[in-house]
């Protein structure tokens, strides 16, 4: 057990990122029995659901899953590298290049090369989220969309 926003221990480290490779490797919907019977596949001791609920929470607060509060079901889903990739810039607030896209993300379980980082940002382009210009040195920039509702509001 750890304390409220203190270190984990080792097994709960371990439980924590074994959990967080196979979201990332499977995705699909993750319930905590789901994620209770993962730990009963692979630790040969006994892990309460508790604990289960507890991982994916805080999987869920470093924006690795998402939330679908259904009623019939409640469940998390991983959310996509794209997706991932457009909070980072968001959250930056400036626009970014290829590199700093890249160094944006990482450190997150989505950290990788810059072509997919290049790909995500054309996409993203694509989908009217970015605006993409181009420099004098034929280097790319892209600019995060800001979207207002009739009410002046984003």
């Amino acid at each position: 057990m750890r304390a409220p926003n203190g270190p984990l221990g080792a097994g709960a480290q371990a439980r924590l990122d074994l959990l967080r490779r196979t979201v990332i490797a499977e995705r699909g919907e993750w319930t905590t029995a789901r994620a209770a019977q993962l730990y009963a596949d692979t630790f040969p001791f006994g892990i309460w659901r508790a604990a289960a609920h507890r991982d994916l929470v805080a999987l869920h607060a470093e924006g690795l899953l998402v939330l679908n509060d259904d009623p019939t079901k409640r469940h998390y889903t991983v959310v996509s590298r794209r997706a991932r990739l457009l909070v980072a810039i968001q959250q930056y607030g400036r626009p970014v290049t290829n590199q700093l896209a890249e160094q944006l993300l990482a450190g997150t379980p989505y950290a990788t090369g810059r072509n997919t980082v290049r790909k995500g940002l054309r996409g993203l382009t694509r989908a009217g989220l970015l605006a993409e210009v181009a420099a004098s040195d034929g280097r790319a920039t892209y600019h995060p969309i800001v979207t207002t509702g009739e009410d002046g509001r984003s």
